[in-house]
C-alpha cells in the first residue's frame, strides 16, 4: 500500500512537472538555435491570450503586426480579428467568426528569415511531420512567381517551411533561394485551441 502511494504521488509530481514546463514554452520542439518562445522575447507571450499591447510592450508602439526582431530576423504578429471560415456538409454552408472571448487575441507569428539559412542538414525528429506544397502568384501582367516547398509541422503548431528547389519567377525584388533554404517559421495555435476560437455565425 505505502509503494503504491508513493507511485501516486511520484505521478502527480511528474504531471505537475510537465504541466510547468507546457506552460513556459508552448513550443517544446524548437530547433536548438531557434527557440523564439523557449528562450527568445517572445517567452513571454502566448497565443490565444496576448494581445497587440503584449507585443508592443516587448518590440514598442511602432510594432502591432510586421516589425524586426533582430538583426536576423522579421517578425508577424497575426490577430484573430477580420478572420472567419466556411463549411459545407451535404450542400450546407455554415460561416464561423472568431468568439468574443478570443476576438484580438494572437492567432499565430511567423519569422522569416533576412538572409539564406540552409537547412540542409537540419534533422527533423518524429515530432514533425513532413508535407509538400507549392504556391503560385500571378501579377496580372503575364508573369508571377511559382515555388515548391516542404514543410515540417509537430501536433503543438510549430511549423518550419523549406525551399523545394523549384521556382519560376519574373519577381526581381524577389530574395535568391536555394534548394533547402529556410523560408520561413511559424508559430501556430493547436487545433484544439482552434476549434475554441471560433463561433458559427447566427
Amino acid at each position: 500500500m505505502k509503494s503504491a502511494k508513493i507511485f501516486i504521488v511520484f505521478t502527480f509530481l511528474l504531471a505537475f512537472a510537465l504541466d510547468v514546463l507546457a506552460q513556459r514554452n508552448p513550443y517544446p520542439n524548437e530547433l536548438k538555435g531557434y527557440e523564439f518562445f523557449g528562450k527568445g522575447k517572445l517567452k513571454g507571450l502566448k497565443l490565444g491570450v496576448s494581445t497587440k499591447e503584449d507585443v508592443k510592450s516587448i518590440f514598442g508602439e511602432i510594432c502591432d503586426n510586421d516589425c524586426d526582431y533582430d538583426e536576423n530576423w522579421t517578425v508577424n504578429f497575426n490577430y484573430l480579428e477580420g478572420i472567419s471560415k466556411e463549411t459545407t456538409i451535404d450542400g450546407i454552408t455554415k460561416r464561423y467568426v472568431p468568439s468574443p472571448n478570443y476576438a484580438g487575441k494572437l492567432y499565430s507569428v511567423t519569422f522569416s528569415p533576412k538572409s539564406s539559412i540552409s537547412f540542409n542538414k537540419v534533422k527533423f525528429s518524429s515530432n514533425f511531420a513532413q508535407f509538400g506544397g507549392g504556391s503560385a502568384a500571378h501579377d496580372g501582367k503575364g508573369g508571377g512567381t511559382n515555388m515548391s516547398f516542404k514543410i515540417y509541422t509537430d501536433t503543438y503548431g510549430l511549423e518550419y517551411t523549406v525551399f523545394g528547389g523549384s521556382i519560376l519567377t519574373t519577381n526581381k525584388n524577389l530574395p535568391k533561394r536555394k534548394k533547402g533554404d529556410l523560408l520561413f517559421i511559424e508559430h501556430r495555435v493547436t487545433d484544439e485551441l482552434e476549434e475554441k476560437m471560433f463561433v458559427e455565425q447566427k
